[in-house]
């Protein structure tokens, strides 16, 4: 009897692990989802650090949606490279859905505010690449 119990406590305790689905289904942060524009930035070796002020051409906006996915607004009229994005912690991961490319970045939501700190990224070469940008949240 003390064996069937075993055996039965085993199977019940390892189905969890033996039943398990396939979900491609990405779990995004809420609070990022929505539509933000730039507001000032820094740029790797612009300006010596200082930030910018967003106007004009560099006025620009991206949309985090609920499927995991970045769109971008630029003040041109233009959109940008589509781009998927993920959470984990406090680090915000994009990616090109067109090419290996991605960057990481810390991001912290304050209010209406979103500040993204670049952490790390594969593309060769950061000047002129966003180090870190404070958003306001519009939709």
């Amino acid at each position: 009897m003390k064996k069937s119990y075993l055996l039965f406590c085993c199977l019940f305790g390892c189905l969890p692990f033996l039943v398990s689905c396939d979900n491609d289904e990405k779990i995004i942060d809420s609070t990022i989802v929505g539509k933000w524009q730039l507001t000032k930035y820094k740029e790797f070796g612009v300006m010596d650090g200082k930030y910018i002020t967003a106007s004009g051409t560099n006025n620009t906006y991206r949309e985090y949606m609920p499927n995991g996915k970045v769109k971008f607004y630029y003040a041109d009229g233009t959109d940008g490279t589509p781009l998927t994005y993920t959470i984990e912690g406090e680090t915000l991961r994009m990616e090109s859905t067109e090419s290996q490319l991605w960057t990481e970045y810390k991001f912290e939501i304050t209010g209406s505010n979103l500040k993204l700190t670049y952490l790390k990224s594969n593309m060769f070469c950061v000047t002129g690449e966003l180090e870190e940008g404070i958003y306001k949240k519009i939709d």
